[in-house]
């Protein structure tokens, strides 16, 4: 393999005008998402084209998000935000002095995917998880349902979450990501869960999730 040419991404103006330019940056033929770069000193629009829009401004004080729908909001230099793809067209409208540059990542087109994506997904609760294998977004087989007993150890627990998961190997030749939504410690007086904790819990399944994987036939 050249990395060369496999791995590094070559910008492509596809339109531009006095104020703006359109720029592609390529993702790899066997990634589902494509990336582009907005740049225009005042405004600029597009459609999602069936696809969420996720973007973040990079370069620029500030845009104004206009929706096709009426939604307004202001977004700041570093904030990543995201249009759904039922929002059909929307507007940037650049309220600093220089150029925005706003990166923007979308899915590809069906037929421009050249494979299907396959991840576990675990729906943690305080008794029981709920799981499947999801590809391209849509339940494969039946949901599985498995008692947890959410009062043991981070040992016991991220073992009983990697035991699901290497029990939906089976059932694929290749797993890309496991996606997780579960509770966790709360922070009450800033009403948010804390995010540090649940940062280690996803490095550490992914891990466990890894060694099974690499232990499974089949699964290198």
């Amino acid at each position: 393999m050249n990395a060369q040419a496999e791995l590094i991404s070559r910008p492509e103006i596809l339109a531009e005008d006095d104020d703006w330019r359109f720029v592609h940056l390529p993702t790899h033929p066997d990634h589902f998402y494509d990336v582009c770069r907005y740049e225009f000193d005042r405004e600029i629009s597009a459609e999602t084209s069936g696809s969420p829009h996720v973007m973040s401004l990079v370069e620029g004080t500030s845009v104004i998000l206009e929706t096709e729908q009426g939604m307004r909001r202001r977004f700041n230099y570093a904030e990543t935000f995201v249009v759904p793809a039922a929002a059909s067209a929307y507007r940037l409208i650049n309220e600093g002095e220089g150029r925005a540059y706003v990166v923007c990542a979308f899915l590809k087109p069906e037929d421009e995917r050249s494979m299907s994506v396959n991840v576990v997904a675990l729906d943690v609760g305080g008794t029981s998880v709920k799981s499947a294998l999801v590809t391209d977004g849509a339940v494969r087989g039946d949901i599985a349902q498995t008692r947890i007993d959410s009062q043991a150890g981070a040992d016991v627990i991220l073992g009983t979450l990697a035991a699901i998961v290497q029990a939906h190997l089976s059932a694929t030749t290749s797993l890309d990501g496991v996606a997780m939504g579960f509770p966790g410690p709360f922070e009450y007086e800033r009403e948010r869960v804390a995010d540090s904790w649940c940062g280690e819990v996803r490095v550490d399944l992914w891990l466990q999730c890894g060694r099974c994987a690499a232990a499974a036939p089949g699964h290198a």
